[in-house]
């Protein structure tokens, strides 16, 4: 009996850490949407933004609180989210934390899969990045040509 339940036990602890030793698997995604939030600071000077890339095309929106400035889609090759999503693999965590950084900048990561967000990641700017996950940003603004035209779009304080 004591045999048994060794072999049991035994069995049991290799069947852990095999569970255990299981490499990170990327949730499967068909869109992902990087966003933007700028720190508080008055109207005429606050810019955040949305880009959604799907296979087909990626969309940004500006936007001053919610309220849209500017929105613009551009068409993209199946190959180039195909880089995106090998990208968007190694993307774990944001990186480490950094006392020293000032302001309430956020940044939000979500992989989506039909309409369910299948990964989530969000950091501030207290974060020193991962080179993973700055190089997805990087690649996700870069399929956004003329973001930095599109955030000096003026601020009308008449906006809905």
């Amino acid at each position: 009996m004591r045999k048994k339940i060794k072999m049991l036990i035994w069995c049991l602890i290799l069947l852990w850490a095999h569970w255990g030793c299981t490499p990170y698997q990327p949730p499967k995604f068909d869109k992902l949407v990087l966003r933007y939030q700028d720190s508080s600071v008055p109207p005429k000077y606050h810019r955040s933004y949305t880009i959604t890339v799907s296979p087909e095309q990626s969309i940004v929106v500006v936007d001053v609180y919610g309220k849209s400035l500017a929105n613009k889609t551009y068409k993209l090759k199946a190959s180039t989210f195909e880089k995106i999503k090998m990208l968007a693999e190694e993307v774990q965590a944001p990186g480490n934390y950094n006392e020293q950084a000032n302001g309430g900048v956020s940044q939000t990561l979500k992989l989506v899969h039909g309409e369910r967000i299948v990964y989530a990641l969000l950091w501030d700017n207290n974060q020193k990045l991962k080179s993973a996950t700055s190089d997805l940003v990087k690649a996700v603004k870069i399929l956004v040509p003329d973001l930095d035209r599109l955030l000096k779009t003026p601020y009308d304080s008449n906006l809905g």
